[in-house]
Order: C-alpha cells, then sequence, then structure tokens
C-alpha cells in the first residue's frame, strides 16, 4: 500500500499524476488525499487528483478537502498546516480506508 499526498505546494499536471501512478501499477492499493490549500492551485490540483484517480483500479481517493470543509480548527492560522487535531483527522482518514 501507499500513501500520496500531492499538490499542497504547487500545481500538478496530469501527466505528472499518470506518470507517478505508472510507477505505482504493481501496488495493490494506493490513497491519493486530495489537498485543503488557500491557494490558486488547490481546485485544479484536486481536479487533477480526482480525474487521475478515476483511471486507476488500484487507487482511491480520499477526501480531505470535503472532510475539512468548514473546521477552520484543524489548522493553524495559516490554513495550511495541520493542528493536532488536523493530523488526528487526517490520520483517522487514512486509517479507515486501509484495507
Amino acid at each position: 500500500m501507499v500513501v500520496i499526498q500531492v499538490g499542497n505546494n504547487g500545481p500538478i499536471s496530469a501527466g505528472q499524476f499518470e506518470q507517478m501512478m505508472e510507477i505505482l501499477a504493481d501496488v495493490k492499493q494506493v490513497l491519493i488525499l486530495n489537498v485543503r490549500v488557500p491557494l490558486p492551485w488547490e481546485g485544479p490540483n484536486n481536479s487533477v487528483i480526482a480525474e487521475g484517480a478515476r483511471k486507476y483500479k488500484n487507487a482511491t481517493l480520499l477526501d480531505w478537502y470535503g472532510l475539512s470543509a468548514g473546521h477552520p480548527e484543524l489548522f493553524w492560522t495559516d490554513n495550511v498546516h495541520l493542528r493536532p487535531e488536523g493530523a488526528a483527522a487526517y490520520v483517522n482518514l487514512i486509517a479507515s480506508n486501509i484495507r
């Protein structure tokens, strides 16, 4: 199993996503988290991640963006880095999807 969180620090392309998944073709389970980052690439990156995850049978999209919506208490004042409560929610999202 591999857990991937990509796209917080800058834009990602569909081609980069596909290259990553080609490398992981033999991995049974790839958990891919989308992002919550109040920067211009948040929406485009989440689209690339969602569209990319749908293409691969070994990929599972974990909706961190949706889970963290309306919960500013999960983040430090930069609205990016996780407070301890946010880290716990993030880990629980991953752990609940391991099969």
